[in-house]
């Protein structure tokens, strides 16, 4: 790798699209079943580290306001007029470099292919759902345990293990947390509470009603 330590990061963008001519090839073969699978899993995670720069790469650029100065208009403006994206594409570009870099062990981790770009996102996903108030320290513990979930995780599951985080790194307020939901639930119970009675005028009544579970438990 020696031969790329002192280019530009222009030139090494050109490197990697020059590569990319020539892996499409068609002369490119390889002979066994595992041989074409291992090159389509490096290849998977190579396009996700290079994915992960592109989204930090772009927070960064509209942190510091380049599109602004070079042509007076937002980032993600610039992206919808010169590279044809969708506001919805250019935005979530940007909001999901904003969030690898406000949890930059997650980013590192990305950057390094060790997650997914999937996952990733899901991770700050469940970072930023954390309470504001946690010390820096916790928050960086959230991280590592996310990272090491990951091994094990695909996107979908990391994204509902917001409580089960919490729950991990600080306990006490995962535990007031849960007490403040069940008060909640149990006030919403209260005033949902009714009971009526309406004759069906064939000899029945209809029952209908609603108790809270602590009060309807006599009755199950």
């Amino acid at each position: 790798m020696e031969q790329y330590r002192d280019l530009t990061e222009a030139q090494l963008v050109a490197v990697v699209d020059a590569a990319l001519n020539q892996l499409t090839c068609e002369r490119l073969t390889l002979n066994t079943d595992r041989e074409q699978l291992a090159v389509l899993a490096a290849a998977i995670r190579a396009q996700g580290r290079l994915l992960t720069w592109l989204q930090t790469r772009a927070a960064q650029l509209d942190a510091t306001e380049v599109a602004q100065r070079a042509h007076d208009t937002s980032l993600t403006t610039w992206a919808i007029t010169t590279l044809r994206y969708t506001h919805r594409e250019a935005a979530r570009l940007v909001k999901t470099g904003q969030r690898l870099t406000r949890f930059p062990t997650i980013a590192q981790a990305a950057l390094a292919g060790e997650l997914h770009p999937a996952q990733a996102e899901a991770i700050t996903a469940v970072l930023a759902d954390l309470p504001d108030d946690l010390p820096t320290a916790t928050i960086a513990d959230g991280e590592q345990l996310m990272v090491q979930f990951a091994g094990s995780h695909n996107s979908a599951e990391l994204r509902r293990l917001t409580n089960h985080l919490l729950e991990c790194v600080a306990p006490d307020i995962a535990e007031a947390k849960e007490a403040d939901r069940l008060e909640r639930q149990h006030r919403q119970a209260q005033r949902n509470r009714h009971l009526s009675f309406t004759p069906d005028h064939h000899g029945s009544v209809f029952i209908r009603g609603s108790l809270p579970s602590t009060d309807a438990e006599q009755f199950i």
